[in-house]
């Protein structure tokens, strides 16, 4: 048998079993008060969640130690174990308390209880609740070993008490000398190994004897034994496994829902940034710089076209198109495969419009009809005179603009 993998420092559970003791009293408030024997020293099987049964010892050292009995005064007494009992369910679950005096006795450690709700008294005074046990919390040492010629797996450390709970006759783990003694003829012998019956036989309604097994379970590292009519227990360890399969893939499911949440929020937060950036007025600014840019040169590279309400990765793919670049080689690429061919198609020179050549002027200089005229004017009276201002003129023309 593999040994539980439980860290020497693992603070785990148990719920074991004692049977009730005598002299019972009752209180002016109308409760009762019963003694009992409430835990002992011994090696007890527990059974881990994966149904491996293994022994843990119990040893005087770590049950009868100062510490380990303090836990038990004023312990709250319940009707069986439905939770470890806390501030929050205390008013649920008390049907009473255990004294402020604990003895030690051999093996054992005793007290008195003090049972108060009236449903709990009746089924004590009726003998259907006439055992108990205790639940406690511990650290597992997995060191093994012999106890009184026993074997033993590992054994319980720092027990704590958490309550008392009251149980009915045959599901204490611990043996029926653990029990509330109502009278002498309870005090039955205890029962050495937790498989064999108890030597009073089960009673049902009609006056058969019935016969049970004893089925081990663990929820929640808690081990837990219930007895159940003989040949039931292969259907009930068969509905529990199916129903600790369930709860298992419920709990695998609420797990990747849960990173899936954290994802998206993740999402969301990134988006939210990305937004944020693009608002800023620096960023808004590039992007017109950049849409402009592109428009110019786009507008170069197709004239024809209208990019006013296209984006500047529709623009580049049509202004490339419009260059002889086949709409194919465009389509599926993504949008730096068409930048890097946008960007690298050189802009093309715009064609000279005819009204914007450059021609001599060859219309007439009016200064030069005015001299002439001048000239003609002067010829009629003084040829002489003409010829030398014609000369003077030449001679200055290389000033002239």
């Amino acid at each position: 048998m593999s040994e539980p993998k439980i860290k020497k420092s693992d603070t785990v559970r148990r719920y074991d079993y004692e049977p009730l003791g005598k002299n019972v009293k009752v209180t002016p408030q109308g409760f009762i008060k019963v003694p009992a024997n409430l835990t002992k020293v011994g090696v007890f099987s527990y059974t881990e969640s994966d149904g491996t049964i293994v022994k843990e010892l119990r040893s005087p050292e770590e049950v009868l130690n100062d510490v380990s009995l303090a836990s038990l005064r004023n312990a709250t007494l319940t009707v069986g174990h439905r939770a470890m009992i806390d501030p929050e369910n205390v008013g649920d679950l008390s049907v009473g308390f255990v004294g402020e005096a604990i003895k030690k006795a051999k093996n054992l450690a005793s007290g008195d209880l003090t049972i108060q709700r009236k449903d709990a008294i009746e089924k004590v005074k009726s003998r259907e609740l006439v055992e108990i046990s205790p639940g406690y919390s511990c650290i597992i040492d997995n060191t093994p070993g012999v106890f009184e010629g026993e074997r033993y797996d590992r054994s319980q450390t720092n027990i704590i008490y958490n309550h008392i709970a009251l149980l009915p006759k045959g599901h204490g783990r611990q043996g029926s000398e653990i029990t509330i003694k109502m009278d002498e003829r309870d005090a039955v012998a205890s029962r050495q190994d937790e498989n064999k019956k108890s030597p009073e036989e089960d009673i049902n309604r009609k006056g058969e004897t019935m016969e049970f097994d004893i089925v081990r379970i663990t929820l929640d590292g808690i081990a837990y034994e219930l007895r159940v009519p003989k040949g039931s227990g292969t259907a009930l360890d068969t509905a529990i496994n199916k129903l600790q399969q369930e709860r298992k893939d419920a709990k695998e499911e609420v797990s990747a829902q849960s990173g899936t949440i954290l994802a998206t929020q993740k999402e969301v937060h990134e988006l939210k940034t990305r937004v944020g950036d693009l608002e800023k007025p620096e960023a808004i600014q590039k992007r017109v710089d950049e849409r402009m840019e592109v428009l110019e040169k786009a507008s170069k590279m197709a004239p024809k076209s209208d990019f006013s309400s296209k984006s500047i990765f529709e623009i580049k793919k049509e202004a490339l198109e419009a260059t002889g670049v086949e709409r194919a080689t465009l389509d599926g690429k993504d949008e730096p495969f068409v930048a890097g061919m946008f960007h690298a198609t050189p802009t093309p020179k715009p064609e000279a419009k005819p009204e914007d050549k450059k021609y001599p002027d060859l219309s007439p200089n009016p200064k030069a009809r005015e001299d002439e005229k001048e000239d003609k004017e002067i010829d009629k009276y003084d040829s002489l005179t003409a010829r030398d201002r014609m000369l003077a003129r030449q001679e200055a023309a290389w000033e002239e603009k």
